[in-house]
């Protein structure tokens, strides 16, 4: 089994996973968290191998992304629905791609700092529900992503990922829902119809 590190900080304790599952909902211009969670574990993760020095272990780091970025699953929540999330949510995404570009180019610089993986999900519902109820991992366009996913079986395909890391190591990772999902449209559009004002009146 893997040891896990959650939101980058993996101090001295070895860990093999990182977990960067840090994000907003709120599409704002302006807005980089992402970048900024990027940054700070890029940097963290040069001092402590440079600190270890041989002893450091690479890890890899489960980056949060969406649908909406990956190049296979983009448009599977449908040619008209991608368009408008794309422009609503633009600043959210914008900010998502800048992060995924500076784990990219920190990892390509150095095959010895770190891997990543590209975490993928559609749309999330039910913050607090704990209940699992199916998902599975999409590499390729044999099938077709799902339109929404809870939040909890985001959590389960977090941990096989880790598990299975070596396998998807540098891919971007679509991850779709094989059960129910508790869906929550309402609270989503309104962080849409937030994302339009942003875009419209800054």
């Amino acid at each position: 089994m893997p040891t896990h590190a959650l939101l980058g900080a993996t101090g001295g304790t070895g860990a093999e996973v990182v977990h960067m599952c840090i994000a907003t909902n709120e599409a704002k211009y302006g807005t980089r968290i992402a970048q900024d969670m990027a940054e700070a574990i890029i940097s963290s993760l040069a001092q402590l191998r440079k600190d270890q020095g041989p002893k450091y272990i690479k890890p890899t780091i489960l980056v949060l992304r969406s649908e909406t970025l990956n190049p296979v699953h983009a448009q599977d929540s449908g040619r008209l629905v991608y368009p408008i999330v794309s422009f609503t949510l633009h600043y959210l995404y914008d900010d998502l791609d800048k992060a995924a570009k500076l784990y990219n180019a920190a990892a390509a610089e150095n095959s010895g700092f770190f891997d990543y993986i590209f975490v993928d999900p559609p749309a999330l519902h039910d913050t607090v529900g704990a209940e699992c109820t199916g998902h599975e991992l999409l590499v390729d366009g044999s099938k077709r992503q799902s339109a929404s996913l809870n939040y909890s079986d985001l959590g389960a395909a977090y941990v096989e990922l880790a598990e299975r890391r070596g396998e998807y190591n540098g891919k971007s990772v679509a991850i779709s829902a094989t059960g129910a999902v508790r869906e929550q449209w309402s609270v989503l559009l309104w962080y849409n119809l937030q994302g339009l004002k942003a875009r419209l009146w800054g």
